[in-house]
């Protein structure tokens, strides 16, 4: 009986040839963009994608009959959150809100930012663009910088061209 379990071992051991696994390339999970689109009055209805099918549950009432073909390619492409409250719906409160995670008494900013107004960004809180940048992002911000309190620069015929400071600590570092 030894032997039979013997040869039987020694037949098993001898007919199991290593299989090859083939290999696995795995390729390297690429970042997804982020893009935030943040303007200011546009309230709610006042994009046409809420006229379509896929978004009418989400509407009260009618929608604005609006043509925003730019706004609703992104809606169609993108995340589009349809039950998002601004809970400090004015300018500043609301971007300050965005960019820190906090509410307005931790973040700083009570009021629009204004060269007249001490309401800024405080400038020990880790805003969001800092966080994407450790991530390895490229990160930019284009428009007004609403959540500074920053010398406005305006060209000869008085058009708002920017500030004299960065956005955000680690935007251009």
């Amino acid at each position: 009986m030894k032997q039979i379990l013997l040869l039987a071992l020694v037949l098993l051991t001898l007919g199991c040839k290593e299989e090859k696994k083939p290999e696995v390339v795995l390729a390297e999970a690429k970042a997804p963009n982020v893009l935030i689109i943040y303007p200011d009055q546009l309230r709610r209805y006042s994009a046409g994608f809420w006229s379509k099918e896929k978004y009418r549950a989400h509407v009260i009432g009618k929608p604005d009959p609006v043509v925003t073909p730019n706004i609703d390619k992104l809606a169609e492409n993108g995340v589009v959150f349809t039950q998002a409250v601004s809970n400090f719906p004015l300018c500043s409160p609301a971007r300050g809100m965005i960019l820190s995670g906090r509410y307005p008494e931790q973040n700083g900013i009570w009021n629009n930012c204004r060269k007249d107004r001490d309401e800024s960004l405080r400038d020990d809180i880790e805003a969001i663009t800092d966080l994407f940048y450790d991530a390895g992002y490229n990160t930019s911000y284009f428009g007004k910088c609403h959540w500074l309190k920053n010398e406005p620069l305006f060209d000869e015929k008085g058009t708002y061209i920017g500030s004299t400071e960065e956005p955000m600590r680690k935007l251009h570092q």
